[in-house]
């Protein structure tokens, strides 16, 4: 958990408690995200369609950009000090 600023010593409290409701929430997402992708594996199996590759590789992508999210918090660090990120 070293990784998450937002869980280390001298964080504020509002964004350690806007970190972790953030980890939750993408917690919840790739699990829902990893259902599907059975889901979508599964119909593949039964029907080897080009719809259903496509199922896949879109939900594949979605678990990707799910690894890759950070906090979309509007101001989500500057109680901890945190340089705003620019746009």
């Amino acid at each position: 958990m070293m990784a998450v600023w937002g869980a280390q010593p001298g964080a504020a409290m509002e964004d350690v408690s806007a970190t972790w409701a953030q980890l939750i929430a993408l917690h919840r997402k790739a699990n829902s995200l990893l259902r599907e992708r059975t889901e979508a594996d599964v119909a593949f199996r039964q029907d080897p369609s080009e719809a259903n590759f496509a199922w896949i590789k879109d939900v594949n992508a979605r678990l990707a950009a799910v690894g890759g999210t950070e906090a979309l918090i509007e101001g989500f660090g500057e109680m901890s000090g945190r340089a705003k990120k620019s746009m």
